[in-house]
């Protein structure tokens, strides 16, 4: 019994690398009144959330060019313009999921590193986690810096667990959409699924214990060998 504990502990993660938006933070709304405010400028009508919400977690260009088309220019252009929209409402109705604080406040005192890898645009990624962890340091912080690097192309998180000196075996990723799970899958890492999202577990093909509902389920599963 004794031995079985050791192996248990040497078991435990020692990195939790999370997506941003729809796992950390709900930022639909900010993300919402940016794209029409730029539909507007188009001549074109308001969406509701429910039709931005598939976007989300994809990468701007690939939103825009669903909804905005080319009405505001070249997709270079449509995806600047954005960007100085974005900007001016990063911050708008910003929600920390319930429970998200404490998890990752735990995670710390346990000794497990934090990181974030997100399609979000790094420079807005490390701003709006600055806006909602203002006494939380994460241990690393990734967003898009090159689009051909996006999830779930695995470069990034995979240069990222090199950055921490951790095992492949020794991570878990947590996320809500299939982006997140195919990065996971092809950086051979386990992954978390969280249901407080925007995406719906019953699309993909998910191990029981792969799904949690809550920050505190989360918790349990990620310190499940300590």
């Amino acid at each position: 019994m004794l031995c079985l504990g050791k192996m248990e502990q040497q078991r435990m993660y020692k990195l939790a690398i999370f997506d941003l938006d729809g796992t950390l933070i709900d930022t639909l709304s900010s993300i919402t009144t940016s794209v029409n405010i730029l539909r507007g400028k188009g001549g074109l009508d308001a969406v509701d959330q429910d039709v931005v919400l598939p976007f989300i977690g994809k990468g701007s260009a690939n939103m825009l060019q669903a909804l905005c088309g080319t009405s505001t220019g070249s997709l270079h252009e449509t995806v600047a313009a954005y960007n100085k929209v974005y900007d001016d409402n990063l911050f708008t109705q910003l929600t920390v999921y319930p429970g998200i604080v404490q998890l990752l406040e735990s995670l710390h005192a346990q000794g497990v590193k934090t990181a974030v890898v997100t399609n979000k645009y790094h420079r807005q990624a490390l701003d709006v986690l600055e806006y909602c962890f203002k006494y939380f340091a994460f241990d690393a912080i990734q967003g898009v810096t090159d689009e051909t690097l996006k999830k779930p192309n695995p470069t990034q998180t995979l240069r990222l667990i090199e950055k921490l000196s951790v095992q492949p075996n020794e991570v878990v990723f947590i996320g809500d959409s299939e982006i997140d799970q195919c990065t996971a899958q092809a950086s051979n890492i386990d992954f978390r699924f969280v249901t407080w999202g925007y995406g719906v577990a019953e699309q993909l093909k998910l191990k029981a214990d792969e799904i949690v509902s809550s920050a505190t389920e989360l918790q349990k599963s990620i310190l499940r060998s300590v």
